[in-house]
């Protein structure tokens, strides 16, 4: 009933919104350009079907996936549906409590299928994310196993300025630094290749990073490689500087794509970055400006309630992931470091992100913070 009648909603502003783009042409070509929305609602598949469905998802029996901040939405989403197909899914949370929260909804929602195994993983501390991804390959390695998909879902967003232990503001380090580092490590975990069939119908594993096309609003569309820059509490804008660590990831996964490319020994890993498309989740409820427009925040809350209808829900938001970490279409084309929308389609990521001198740049100015030893542990 309620796709009937957004769909009577859609047909009739749709000569409103052809009137509106003739008299303010130059102004709309514009902002189709800094964001198109394409997909991003599910609006948008009212007279256009999905690129993938979960009955798409093949039987991952004996397949190792790993999904970053997975205690709630997307993470949570993806690792349920992973499970639900048989696969061996390791999930990381903040806390031990969240960890078993987690795992007991996942177990319940797979019905007895898969298999689900904890991590706490805290991605404020550098030196608390070296400790992990040591000790997971140690975990995986010591078992005999390897990864076939790793999903890097985690992050914040919209949250009151703050700097970290190691010296950087925290939505950078936490959707940038920290996930790019866990990236970059965990290569060394994913399993080799194989030419061997099996019933997960491909042999290549996959890296796939939790973008947003909010990648856009970085500010002056860069990013500054330079840490008094990140950090400057004048400047600071909640949902700007959530642009911006989402378009250093961005950068970040083309360059991991490329260089993987070039190296015999992991030239097989497919990478490849999303955005979910806008979600009902409780991630975005806190992006408000700085300042007096705080006491917004009641109003906006409403309004992003009210929107609900034509926001994604986690639960069909997480099959674009599940599509770059588990269809074979994926290996057929040969997708590496691409930029997906919903549902399961290949999106126009904003122009820099194409810029290989600036995702050298960002790697860089990335692997330098990431040497540094910045905080300590407490």
């Amino acid at each position: 009933m309620r796709e009937i009648i957004l769909a009577i909603i859609v047909r009739l502003l749709t000569p409103l919104a052809s009137f509106v783009e003739y008299v303010f042409s130059e102004y709309v070509l514009r902002v189709k350009e800094q964001f198109p929305l394409d997909h991003t609602s599910p609006l948008c598949h009212l007279i256009s079907s999905y690129g993938f469905a979960d009955s798409d998802v093949p039987d991952l029996a004996g397949k190792v996936a790993l999904v970053t901040g997975a205690n709630c939405g997307l993470g949570l989403a993806v690792a349920k549906k992973l499970a639900k197909h048989n696969a061996h899914v390791i999930i990381t949370c903040r806390t031990e409590a969240k960890c078993q929260a987690a795992k007991n909804a996942i177990l319940t929602y797979s019905r007895g299928r898969g298999t689900v195994e904890t991590s706490v993983l805290e991605l404020t501390l550098m030196l608390r994310v070296r400790q992990w991804t040591t000790a997971m390959k140690h975990r995986l390695k010591s078992n005999n196993s390897a990864l076939d998909m790793l999903i890097l879902s985690a992050g914040i967003m919209g949250c009151p300025y703050n700097v970290t232990q190691d010296g950087i503001e925290s939505q950078f380090a936490v959707n940038h630094v920290a996930q790019a580092f866990i990236a970059n490590e965990m290569v060394e975990a994913m399993r080799p290749y194989s030419k061997k069939s099996s019933t997960f119908q491909t042999t290549k594993p996959r890296i796939v990073f939790v973008n947003s096309f909010l990648h856009r609003i970085s500010p002056h569309d860069t990013v500054p490689l330079s840490l008094a820059q990140i950090n400057d509490p004048v400047r600071y804008n909640r949902a700007q500087w959530y642009g911006m660590s989402k378009l250093a990831n961005l950068l970040f996964s083309k360059a991991l794509s490329r260089r993987l490319q070039k190296d015999s020994r992991y030239s097989h890993i497919l990478v490849n970055s999303m955005h979910p498309g806008g979600m009902y989740t409780n991630l975005p409820q806190r992006v408000v400006g700085n300042g007096i427009v705080r006491i917004f925040q009641p109003i906006l809350n409403l309004a992003y309630w009210a929107a609900k209808p034509v926001l994604w829900s986690a639960d069909r938001a997480a099959l674009t992931p599940l599509y770059l970490a588990t269809s074979p279409e994926v290996e057929r084309y040969n997708y590496r470091g691409e930029y997906f929308i919903p549902i399961a389609k290949v999106g126009k990521a904003a122009s820099v992100a194409n810029d290989g001198v600036l995702q050298d740049r960002v790697w860089e100015f990335t692997e330098q913070l990431w040497k540094q030893p910045l905080s300590q542990d407490k």
